[in-house]
């Protein structure tokens, strides 16, 4: 079928019309339209299959996805390898900022895992005994290695024996046994150092293996056991909760993998430092995983701050499972905070005070709301108009005895703001281990809660052009250049 002039122009422009979309679209010809992505971000999470496996997948090389912050605070990777005889070697890298670009020095432990049996707390988890049976300590910046030699020499005078050296490994603790002369028993040689450094390998008591598939992509974690927030209760504390979870280095999307793939106590790995983008916690923030705390909670957490009158509003909803499955019930908390500036200990964090004023409470379970109308008279809200689904407001009774919670009340808290290519992300305070609140500034915490994500704004790709139709031609003003030139090439050609 052959097209007449007229129509051969129609069609060419509507082709040219096309392209100028693509082109505007790619080039950033746009109209910003605001929408909340927490609902996205929760879906997509909600997506993701999490298959918990059994600890004897646990072989392999796992390592930290990010530069690590602990209590006190301490900066740190972690590189830790298992064996299929169940013998393990535990690489836990300190450094001077948290970057992790400055090492100070490594604790090198080794042993094996033994009497492994399922958590009686944390479903899917594993309790484990283990056998320490070696811890090096490898100083590396000079002055670093002067303060380490003088707290071990305070412990174990006899192991300093001359000037340490910096790169230089040092055994701390030693647990051999061997058989002696005769043949007869067994000789313990046993050296302990590590008491003046508040070492724990604790952490190997408490494991559990998640694998997470999104997009045909696979991620293998290995969460292992939390530590004390107070370092002087660690060597006794069992863990009730998680760290950050370790990676496995065959996992998609594991950034640091090749990094500290190759690293050792003599080569330690160094993270670049990260260039400082101001950000604000204006906006809404969303959890993108289930989080587990001490004591089998397990929660999901949404934040709303509002800078302009400087209120913040935020949904807690717990569960009963590891996987935020099944719901238990929802603590709606807000109030006011203020920025109180830098933090004095975490470099990159800021100190704020965070007022709680009103906070109500919503059973998610018939059995829950069942729970809450059999509390006492004036300790939860008002027994028996608890009803699933329902938010109760419980500033009458002063919070709520059974959830340990109080109304009204002031945290002191830090923050912490991250941005990557692909989201930003806000870190609050790690809760104290023994469940109290951080009440006063001295008990502010030096360390972080996992990070929350901004919901960003999406942008639609609109092109600034207006609508044509086939009785005016080309009737738009952005493509009036193009049709006017493909005019004047069609009249030449019908001309001829």
């Amino acid at each position: 079928m052959e097209l007449s002039g007229g129509s051969l122009y129609v069609a060419l422009c509507r082709l040219i019309w096309l392209a100028v979309l693509v082109q505007g679209s790619s080039s950033g010809t746009q109209v910003k339209h605001v929408t909340s992505t927490c609902r996205s971000l929760a879906e997509h999470a909600s997506r993701e299959r999490v298959v918990v496996q059994s600890l004897n997948k646990i072989t392999g090389q796992w390592v930290s996805e990010r530069c690590e912050v602990r209590p006190g605070p301490e900066f740190l990777l972690r590189s830790y390898k298992f064996q299929n005889d169940s013998r393990y070697t535990a690489h836990q890298y300190f450094y001077a900022d948290p970057a992790c670009s400055v090492p100070l020095y490594s604790v090198v432990s080794r042993g094996k895992l033994e009497n492994i049996r399922d958590s009686w707390t944390i479903p899917g988890a594993a309790e484990v005994d283990y056998q320490l049976s070696q811890v090096t300590l490898t100083p590396y910046e000079e002055r670093q290695t002067m303060v380490l030699e003088r707290m071990i020499n305070s412990t174990c005078p006899e192991l300093v024996k001359s000037r340490w050296r910096s790169y230089s490994p040092y055994d701390i603790y030693n647990y051999v046994e061997v058989g002696s002369e005769g043949g007869d028993g067994i000789v313990v040689l046993d050296r302990d150092c590590t008491s003046v450094l508040y070492f724990s390998i604790h952490e190997l008591q408490l494991i559990r293996i998640e694998q997470r598939h999104h997009h045909r992509r696979l991620k293998t974690e290995l969460f292992l056991g939390d530590i004390h927030t107070d370092k002087t209760q660690r060597a006794s504390y069992r863990p009730k909760g998680f760290q950050p979870p370790l990676v496995r280095t065959d996992s998609y999307g594991c950034h640091l993998c090749d990094k500290m793939k190759f690293t050792n106590e003599l080569e330690p790995p160094r993270l670049r430092v990260k260039s400082v983008e101001r950000g604000t916690v204006d906006g809404d923030w969303i959890s993108t995983r289930c989080e587990t705390r001490p004591n089998s909670i397990f929660v999901k957490r949404r934040l709303h701050f509002n800078l302009e009158d400087s209120t913040w509003h935020g949904f807690y909803s717990h569960f009963t499972d590891p996987l935020c499955a099944e719901p238990s019930f929802t603590l709606s908390a807000s109030g006011t905070f203020t920025n109180e500036g830098p933090s004095a200990k975490v470099p990159g964090a800021r100190e704020f005070k965070f007022s709680v004023t009103v906070m109500k409470i919503r059973p998610d379970t018939q059995t829950y709301a069942n729970n809450l109308n059999a509390e006492p008279v004036g300790s939860c809200g008002i027994p028996g108009k608890w009803e699933t689904g329902a938010f109760q407001d419980v500033q009458d009774t002063g919070g709520c005895t059974r959830l340990g919670v109080s109304v009204p009340y002031v945290e002191y808290e830090i923050l912490k703001l991250e941005t990557t290519h692909r989201s930003t992300e806000l870190y609050l305070g790690q809760r104290p281990s023994d469940g109290a609140q951080p009440s006063s500034p001295s008990n502010r915490p030096t360390s972080f809660q996992p990070p929350l994500r901004k919901c960003l704004a999406e942008v639609e790709q609109k092109a600034t052009v207006q609508d044509y139709s086939v009785d005016s031609g080309c009737a738009c003003s952005v493509l009036s250049t193009y049709c006017a030139i493909l005019a004047l090439i069609l009249s030449f050609a019908t001309s001829r």
